[in-house]
């Protein structure tokens, strides 16, 4: 399978755990910052398709939202819990360096720490529901 298909594979995934967070816990996930994030913004560069994209992942369109923080990601349990093991493009970083630290922390405890600059959001419950269509500058990390 290629890279993309993994990155497009993984980011439906994700959009799918990102509903089910919302709906039962009504809360929002974070994207660590890596290249499915970088898939992400590529998709919203075409709002229709990213829209489709969206409802086939999830039955919504989720919306994007600038959020940037660091902590332990709430939804990899949940992920486990459905898919199992998150696979190692989840710790690639957006310029293609492998986070080594942070993998061999995921694979001794099972919890992931990265960074974040976004969520999805749903619009729904206490969601303000607004969408930060990225501009071509917002793909460019900073993380070093």
């Amino acid at each position: 399978m290629e890279i993309t298909d993994i990155k497009k594979e993984e980011l439906k995934k994700f959009f799918y755990i990102a509903a089910i967070h919302n709906e039962d816990f009504g809360e929002n996930i974070k994207m660590p910052s890596c290249v499915i994030d970088s898939y992400w913004h590529d998709l919203l560069k075409n709002k229709e398709g990213y829209k489709q994209f969206s409802l086939d992942a999830c039955g919504k369109e989720l919306k994007h939202k600038k959020d940037k923080g660091e902590g332990i990601l709430s939804w990899v349990e949940t992920y486990e819990r459905i898919f199992g093991k998150l696979p190692d493009v989840w710790f690639i970083a957006p310029n293609g360096e492998f986070q080594e630290d942070v993998y061999r922390s995921y694979i001794k405890t099972g919890v992931v720490k990265m960074s974040w600059d976004c969520e999805p959001t749903t619009g729904d419950k206490d969601d303000d529901g607004g969408n930060d269509w990225p501009s071509d500058n917002d793909n460019d990390s900073d993380d070093d």
